[in-house]
């Protein structure tokens, strides 16, 4: 079991990923918040709970990148996980940022969504 006073917060379009997931955290004794797409996520209070953010490339209105390109502008250091069903170049460049921590493609396994929550937790000393 992980420990932590950190919120994950789950970005993903799939409402059966957000469930699956949130049931996830639910099980490691973790709190989670999920959000169908990145602008429901950014009306949040996210800026004053410290968290770890999974977040989905591909989603309708705003991308994952987007997403990731905006946190970075206003000056978050939030950890991301990426997961994803696709892979590219520019999924390759995306995950070389200090904040990204892991990229996981669909589907993963528990074990490795909950080894990337714990190296971000480690790395950022969330």
């Amino acid at each position: 079991m992980i420990e932590t006073k950190s919120i994950i917060y789950i970005v993903d379009d799939d409402k059966s990923i957000l469930k699956a997931l949130k049931r996830l955290m639910m099980s490691e004794g973790l709190e989670a918040e999920t959000f169908p797409s990145a602008k429901d996520f950014l009306r949040c209070e996210y800026e004053n709970k410290p968290g770890i953010l999974i977040l989905d490339v591909k989603m309708p209105d705003m991308t994952g990148f987007k997403l990731q390109e905006h946190l970075a502008c206003s000056g978050s250091k939030m950890p991301i996980i990426f997961i994803t069903a696709f892979d590219n170049t520019e999924m390759q460049n995306r995950i070389n940022k200090p904040e990204v921590v892991a990229c996981l493609q669909k589907p993963f396994t528990d074990k490795d969504l909950l080894n990337a929550i714990h190296l971000a937790m480690k790395q950022r000393e969330i």
